[in-house]
């Protein structure tokens, strides 16, 4: 995640489905699904472990790296 403040996450790729959660800058989540200028995230809370899913705004995000077969 970068940038500054929060980042929100959405339960749809629209503005008006707020989800109420966010990730702040240097969070690092999964990428799962690009849709226009948003994208599908998955983040797991470093302590915790809870995983949570959501939509973001793909101008939020800096690619660290990919996942799976090349």
């Amino acid at each position: 995640m970068i940038g500054t403040g929060r980042a929100r996450l959405y339960t749809a790729p629209d503005a008006a489905c707020d989800s109420g959660r966010f990730l702040i800058p240097k969070d690092r989540a999964t990428v799962y699904t690009p849709f226009r200028e948003w994208v599908q995230v998955m983040y797991i809370h470093p302590e915790t472990g809870e995983d949570t899913m959501g939509w973001m705004l793909g101008s939020r995000l800096e690619t660290a790296g990919k996942m799976g077969p090349r």
